[in-house]
């Protein structure tokens, strides 16, 4: 079969390593720049992957339908880590660049975040909740400025690490 990725992140340390998650057949991994590829399954109990992020110390994937799951080893073995969130169709992960500890992800019914790197998420009511997010962005040089893609509700900002949102100026 051919593969057939919904989302592509390089390795931050190694950019030979590269994971591609796909849609139905989970997460692959290739350790020659993309040339040779291998499942990388162990523990991912859902194969429906719409989102990766990855860290110096783990990596991240957003299920369609499972939740959030992380690995801690190059993806040989996944963990699920959903306390907290309620919605697990999980369509954007993205990082805080300057605390790898935050993550945020954007699901069906708004973006949730955590602060101890995926152990336990929450959504804020007054927040950007009960709306389609489809992609996260966070500003590199501040990372309390956040920016969310919603269907059918265009762009979003958050300039509080995503306490409040407001729209943004639509594409």
């Amino acid at each position: 079969d051919r593969l057939s990725p919904r989302v592509i992140v390089l390795d931050p340390n190694n950019p030979e390593v590269v994971y591609a998650g796909t849609y139905e057949m989970g997460v692959h991994k290739s350790t020659d720049g993309g040339t040779h590829w291998q499942a990388v399954n162990n523990g991912l109990t859902w194969l429906a992957v719409r989102a990766l992020a990855i860290t110096p110390g783990a990596l991240y994937a957003g299920t369609d339908g499972g939740g959030v799951f992380r690995s801690t080893n190059g993806g040989a073995e996944w963990r699920e880590i959903n306390r907290g969130l309620i919605d697990k169709t999980v369509r954007a992960l993205v990082v805080d660049p300057r605390n790898p500890r935050v993550l945020y992800a954007g699901t069906w019914h708004g973006v949730y975040k955590s602060t101890d790197g995926g152990d336990n998420w929450s959504a804020d009511p007054k927040g950007l909740y009960d709306v389609d997010v489809v992609a996260l962005s966070i500003d590199p040089s501040n990372s309390s400025v956040l920016y969310a893609a919603t269907n059918p509700r265009g762009v979003w900002r958050s300039e509080d690490a995503g306490m409040t949102w407001k729209p943004g100026v639509q594409p």
